[in-house]
Parts: structure tokens; sequence; C-alpha cells
């Protein structure tokens, strides 16, 4: 499975603010297993994190925002609590494109977090969304990709039962 280097440093920055997250989106499905049973790399482009939106955590992703490049966009107070989720992007010519989710359709970080497990990579641990999460927060996309991680989640959660 391949794991870009600049994710993982994402991860340990949030881990050192005491970032309160979740990893979901493409690395979730990554994150999972999918290669081994798709045969196939899962591409994703973007970083997908579901946050708990108190003030407390804010204040926390912001540090970590910072400390990981200090001309990433500032996200405000409200942006969690105003949008399902914020796009931080940098502006040094280095890509990094930063999902910020507050929900995705009826799963929020409570939900998200109840059940996760946690990868260590690169001596990072990294809270990821389980398969019955990701399940849920894909069922009602009509996006090809979606479809697709459904199909292959359900192959992984068939392989675990046997």
């Amino acid at each position: 499975m391949k794991i870009d280097k600049e994710f993982i440093e994402v991860c340990r920055s949030l881990n050192e603010h005491g970032v309160r997250y979740v990893v979901c989106g493409g690395y979730a499905i990554k994150l999972h297993g999918v290669k081994d049973i798709a045969k196939q790399e899962r591409k994703t482009v973007d970083y997908d994190f579901i946050l708990d939106p108190s003030r407390d955590n804010i204040e926390k992703i912001k540090k970590a925002l910072k400390d990981i490049n200090p001309k990433i966009k500032e996200l405000r107070d409200d942006d969690l609590s105003r949008y399902s989720t914020v796009l931080i992007a940098s502006d040094t010519g280095r890509y990094l494109d930063i999902d910020l989710i507050s929900k995705i359709w009826d799963v929020d970080y409570e939900r998200a977090s109840s059940g996760m497990i946690e990868k260590e990579i690169g001596g990072v641990k990294i809270p990821v969304v389980s398969i019955d999460c990701l399940l849920e927060m894909k069922k009602d996309s009509f996006r090809s990709r979606d479809i697709t991680d459904t199909f292959w989640l359900r192959k992984i959660k068939e392989r675990q039962k046997r």
C-alpha cells in the first residue's frame, strides 16, 4: 500500500496537537487494505478527516495546520459549523489538499470515532473510520469511485468473516 509521506506528517501533527479526528475517504479505503483484495492501488489526491467541531478542537487544528505549513490558509472558528467540508490548501507550490469534515450524511465525529480502528504507519498512530461507517458514508453516492469502493469494502468484510 502506497501512503504519501505528507499524509503521515499531517497525521503526526494532528496527533502532536491532540486533535480529535478520524481518517475517512480514500486513505481510509487504502488503510483497510483494499489493494490486497482489489489487486490495485486506491488512488486519491486529498486527505479526508472527520473532526470533532468543538471550539477547543478547532484551536488545536489551527496549530497543527500551521506546524505543517505556516502558509496554509487560516481556518476560521465557525468554518466547521457553517460548512460540512472545509478545503485547506497550501499556496507554497507543494500540492496539499486537506478536507476537514464535520459531517458526511448522518456520520459525524462521534459516530465515526465510535468504531474506529488504529493503524500505525511510520511510527504514527492513525485513527481510521470503520468499514461499516465507510459503507454508511458512501451508501447514497452515485459517484463511480464510491460504488467501486463499496464493492471492495463489502468484499473485505466478507473475507474478515471467514
